[in-house]
């Protein structure tokens, strides 16, 4: 996984700022009171998703989105891991265009730097 995948204009991706809200597609709860969503909204001017990560975060939480083209895992972008700059703080990753194609579904991501584990949300 990589920033890299989706910073600065890769893969036609747009960088947002960490506390960019939308309208939430999908959620999972990743406990301590800190929640995953993946979210869309009008950016530059298209309806793009992202994914954040917010409530009671601790510095180093991660957050990172998957997103394919092909309704699978075949053509697959991962765009992250970004990690929590300070307690409290909500983090985003980049955003993409969702209209393109009825094949192109996304789902967000996010863990604790304490757990050995991912937890992501369900397909949209």
């Amino acid at each position: 996984m990589s920033a890299g995948d989706c910073e600065n204009g890769a893969n036609g991706f747009v960088d947002i700022p960490d506390d960019l809200e939308g309208t939430v597609a999908k959620s999972v709860d990743l406990g301590d009171g800190v929640i995953v969503t993946l979210e869309y909204g009008t950016v530059a001017g298209h309806q793009r998703a992202w994914a954040r990560i917010s409530g009671s975060t601790t510095r180093g939480d991660g957050v990172w989105m998957y997103w394919t083209t092909d309704s699978g895992w075949s053509n697959r972008v991962v765009c992250g891991p970004f990690l929590v700059d300070a307690a409290g703080q909500s983090k985003t990753s980049a955003a993409k265009t969702t209209n393109r194609s009825p094949k192109w579904q996304f789902n967000a991501c996010g863990n604790h730097p304490r757990d050995d584990m991912q937890i992501c949300t369900g397909w949209w």
